[in-house]
């Protein structure tokens, strides 16, 4: 389920800067909040080093099934070693408090990129899929299955990684689950089909929530929409999104099939393997259109409009914003943004076409003349012009004029009329 919004310390909160954890974790700045926890930008008094520490909320750490879920992320993610998940150093469980130490990431997470830029260029869709991809394999290799793939927790570091953070409801598979059988877990919007069902998960599920963030990327929408989370949810079970292209022409073909593959309701039809999912993220095609011009506007609920304008492309490792997540870095926000139509900014190939085609016939004929006037007719025919226009031979009558040998006029002595099919006496009609 989404986790609540606390845009202020909890009450009762024991932490305040300069508390120590663990004896040597001094907090220095809180850098996000979460439903679960709170992360805190901290100092390691031992070694000398900024961390991040995440610190259960006071009132969930009485409950055992929070603080068994709580300590599975740090036992899962401790782990693995990959660049683009975040390293956990250390746990705490004393006092009272049960606390992660882990790698400190500093830059936003791409629910701060979404909510100042709107959507993303496919290039930069592209890159960052491919690489939470490559992430997630690494989990599931190692048997873990994230659960709350969303764009809170997957962070742009300042040195250009794509990282992914938040193991807090992940599970081991083959292991007894710690949450009750059928509970649903994870943010409604990124649920796979299966997860609201309740049915038992795989890595599959985490390429069905990476699409619905990549989709949310290029379309600033998710897929699915509803007017309570529980209708969200359900909407997938029943509902075929719009493909991106439809939201956004200029998605490539390429990337809106790999997006609507990983949407498929039935798990089989999903790519079997997150690394399966990256090679075909990292196909020459997907992410081939670095010219996009589209613009987004609101959506109002009665009718739809837009605005022209562009989205300048930025650094993935460069935003601002606000997130809601409890990720090693950000600042809380809302996790929701209102939904968007994309639209291509007006061409100006509606009267440059015709320009365009004036321009070739002119050309055309302005070539024909020169052809023309290089032949022997062309002399013929432009002197004949000239003549015509210029001094032109008086006739008698209004007979037409007479061409002589070498263009010289030809001289006519007299005129008579001729009616062969006349009748009366001749001469009839000479006017």
């Amino acid at each position: 389920m989404p986790d609540p919004q606390t845009t202020h310390q909890p009450p009762g909160s024991p932490f305040a800067a300069g508390g120590l954890i663990a004896g040597r974790y001094r907090l220095d700045h809180r850098i996000a909040v979460g439903g679960m926890a709170e992360v805190w930008e901290a100092v390691d008094e031992v070694l000398g080093r900024s961390v991040a520490v995440k610190v259960l909320h006071p009132h969930l750490a009485a409950d055992a099934g929070f603080v068994a879920r709580f300590r599975s992320e740090a036992i899962a993610a401790a782990r693995l070693h990959h660049p683009g998940i975040v390293a956990i150093y250390d746990t705490s469980h004393d006092a009272g408090s049960e606390a992660i130490v882990m790698e400190l990431v500093r830059g936003p997470t791409l629910r701060a990129r979404l909510d100042d830029r709107t959507f993303l260029a496919p290039y930069e869709v592209v890159q960052i899929g491919a690489e939470v991809a490559d992430a997630l394999a690494a989990a599931h290799r190692a048997g873990l299955v994230h659960r709350d793939v969303k764009p809170a927790n997957i962070l742009l570091s300042e040195d250009g990684r794509v990282m992914v953070t938040d193991f807090g409801i992940a599970k081991i598979r083959d292991d007894p689950d710690v949450t009750q059988t059928g509970t649903m877990l994870g943010t409604v919007k990124y649920l796979a089909p299966e997860q609201v069902r309740g049915e038992r998960l795989d890595g599959r599920a985490d390429i069905y929530a990476l699409g619905v963030v990549l989709y949310e990327a290029l379309c600033a929408r998710p897929p699915f929409e509803g007017d309570t989370p529980a209708a969200t949810a359900l909407a997938r079970l029943h509902q075929v999104p719009p493909r991106p292209r439809q939201l956004r022409a200029t998605v490539p073909a390429a990337l809106d099939d790999v997006i609507m593959r990983c949407l498929r309701l039935d798990r089989d039809a999903r790519y079997a393997t997150a690394t399966d999912l990256r090679v075909a993220l990292l196909e020459p095609d997907t992410g081939d259109d670095d010219r996009d011009l589209t613009v987004a506007s609101p959506r109002d609920n009665t009718s739809t409009w837009s605005l022209p304008g562009v989205i300048a492309a930025a650094p993935v490792g460069a935003a601002r914003g606000s997130d809601p997540g409890p990720g090693p870095s950000g600042v809380a926000g809302p996790e929701a943004r209102p939904g968007a139509v994309l639209v291509d900014p007006p061409s100006h190939a509606a009267w440059m076409r015709p320009l365009l085609a004036a321009l070739f016939v002119v050309g055309a004929l302005v070539l024909a003349g020169v052809l023309i006037d290089h032949t022997e007719a062309g002399h013929h025919f432009f002197d004949w012009a000239r003549r015509s226009t210029s001094s032109p031979t008086k006739t008698t009558a209004g007979a037409p004029p007479a061409a002589g040998v070498a263009g010289q006029p030809v001289t006519i002595a007299s005129v008579q009329s001729f009616d062969p099919g006349g009748r009366g006496a001749p001469g009839e009609n000479d006017s």
